[in-house]
């Protein structure tokens, strides 16, 4: 296993293992997380907290990924040869 890289250089590179996994744990436990934050806050206007919902869900979700996309230590993707 490599030494760990964050650059754009590395988004055709699979990110870490321990990073993938990591991002899985966080998009299960921060989207619900964030849902339950904001809907606790006790915001009148439903239509307002919706909107703040998917807000801050897709920003959580773009920026867990984007840094899955910078990162990389070397490892690659197998290339599949049909026979």
């Amino acid at each position: 296993m490599g030494k760990v890289t964050i650059g754009t250089r590395n988004s055709k590179k699979p990110a870490p293992k321990w990073y993938r996994k990591l991002e899985e744990a966080l998009l299960i436990i921060i989207i619900p997380s964030a849902v339950i934050i904001i809907q606790g806050w006790g915001f009148s206007d439903e239509a307002f907290v919706n909107k703040l919902i998917i807000i801050f869900n897709v920003a959580l979700v773009a920026l867990v990924k984007a840094i899955g996309v910078l990162l990389a230590n070397g490892e690659n993707y197998q290339k599949n040869q049909d026979i």
